[in-house]
C-alpha cells in the first residue's frame, strides 16, 4: 500500500499502467491473486491524449508476466463507485492535469475485477500493540 500523492492520507494500491493502444492502457498489478497468478492485468478505456501522457512518460517497472514490455508506475484507489488512479510525473495537459502529474477516474462497473483487487489488497498488515498482553482492553498496553 502507498499513500495519495495529494494528501498522504488515502491508502492507494500499486499498479502498472502502459499504453495498449490510442485509446487504451494495459494494467498490471502484483498481489493478492484475481485473475492472474502475480494479481491482475486487464485494459482501461482512455483518451488517446491520457494514452500518449501515459507512453511519454519514464517506464521503470517491467511486465509481471515476463514479456520485458516495460511500464509506469500509478496508484488506484475506490472512492465510492470509482476507481480513481494517480499517476507521477510530469503533470498532464488535460482533463486531470495535477501538479505531481495526473489522475483518471473510471467507474467501478467498468472493471469488477480491479475493484476486487484494490479491496484484496488495502489490508494493511499492522501489529496490534496489545498482543502481548491477557487483558480484552487493545489500547491497555501501549
Amino acid at each position: 500500500m502507498v499513500k495519495s500523492l495529494a494528501t498522504g492520507k488515502t491508502d492507494y494500491v500499486s499498479v502498472r499502467l502502459r499504453k495498449a493502444d490510442a485509446c487504451r492502457l494495459h494494467l498490471q498489478g502484483e498481489g493478492a491473486s484475481v485473475n492472474r497468478n502475480y494479481g491482475i492485468s486487464g485494459n482501461i478505456a482512455v483518451t488517446p491524449d491520457f494514452a500518449n501522457y501515459i507512453n511519454n512518460l519514464p517506464k521503470d517497472f517491467y511486465s509481471l508476466a515476463g514479456t520485458g514490455r516495460q511500464y509506469v508506475n500509478a496508484q488506484v484507489a475506490i472512492r465510492e463507485d470509482t476507481l480513481h488512479f494517480q499517476v507521477n510525473g510530469v503533470p498532464f495537459d488535460g482533463n486531470g492535469h495535477r501538479d505531481y502529474g495526473a489522475i483518471l477516474d473510471i467507474s467501478v462497473d467498468s472493471f469488477f475485477a480491479l475493484a476486487d483487487f484494490v479491496r484484496l489488497n488495502q489490508v494493511e498488515d499492522v501489529e496490534d500493540e496489545g498482543s502481548n498482553c491477557d487483558c480484552c482492553q487493545p489500547t491497555c498496553c501501549q
